[in-house]
């Protein structure tokens, strides 16, 4: 189960008008964050899912991304 998420940075910033190529040549463009995923056994409440590194981008925040959609 997912029990932590966190943030590394990773290349930097590539807009998708002036996007990076990986190895093969393909286009891709991102914020310039890698998401890190902690998995470990047994559940875990989604209450219980815990950040790390302390490099959260600014737009996005797991508290309220993973509040259960009232719709």
């Amino acid at each position: 189960m997912l029990a932590k998420v966190g943030w590394a940075k990773g290349v930097g910033r590539a807009r998708p008008s002036d996007p990076r190529a990986n190895l093969t040549g393909d286009p891709y463009f991102t914020d310039g964050y890698r998401i890190v995923l902690i998995i470990e056994k047994g559940p875990v409440a989604m209450n219980q899912l815990q950040t790390f590194l302390g490099e959260e981008p600014e737009a996005f925040s797991i508290s309220t991304s993973l509040q259960p959609d009232e719709n």
